[in-house]
């Protein structure tokens, strides 16, 4: 008998989220059952051309070692944060994507924070996808650990995406 009053109270809840997002009761079902994906591309900014590689995040993407002495060389890197809805869910205008980019450490140094940055999502159709782009200066020679975070208000917990960009120097 107790868990009655407490699937109502659930119930209760999943509609007031409804209400203060502008959805419906059935899309925040959906929203519970059903979350947005986020997947990460990086793909490395040459000086010298000003073109972009194949993301190399990608299974067979490029080698990264010394990009930073290539003919080309490369000394940034742009992170795209992809975030894809299931068909039937539509999120909030207030949802935000925040990227952070650790570089690795060297000897005991702790890791440098290269990127900690948070930008609104903006609008994304039912059963859409958007890209959200975030510029890494200064890579090219440590690992760089990146998670990205959709937080969405109003909402406990928030879906994540992680990756590591395996830069590294020959000396």
């Amino acid at each position: 008998m107790k868990a009655f009053p407490r699937f109502f109270t659930h119930l209760a809840a999943a509609g007031a989220l409804a209400i203060c997002s502008g959805g419906s009761l059935a899309q925040t079902a959906a929203a519970l059952a059903a979350p947005a994906r986020l997947s990460l591309q990086a793909k490395l900014f040459f000086s010298k051309s000003a073109s972009l590689s194949a993301d190399v995040l990608a299974p067979g993407g490029p080698e990264l070692l010394n990009v930073v002495a290539l003919d080309d060389p490369s000394t940034a890197t742009l992170v795209l944060v992809a975030v894809a809805l299931p068909r039937g869910l539509s999120l909030p205008s207030d949802s935000r994507v925040r990227l952070v980019a650790l570089e690795s450490a060297k000897g005991r140094a702790p890791a440098k924070r290269l990127l900690d940055s948070t930008i609104p999502l903006g609008v994304v159709g039912t059963g859409g996808i958007t890209h959200l782009g975030f510029w890494l200066p200064a890579t090219g020679c440590r690992q760089v650990q990146l998670r990205a975070t959709l937080t969405v208000a109003r909402q406990a917990g928030a879906q994540s995406a992680q990756s590591l960009i395996p830069f590294a120097c020959g000396e």
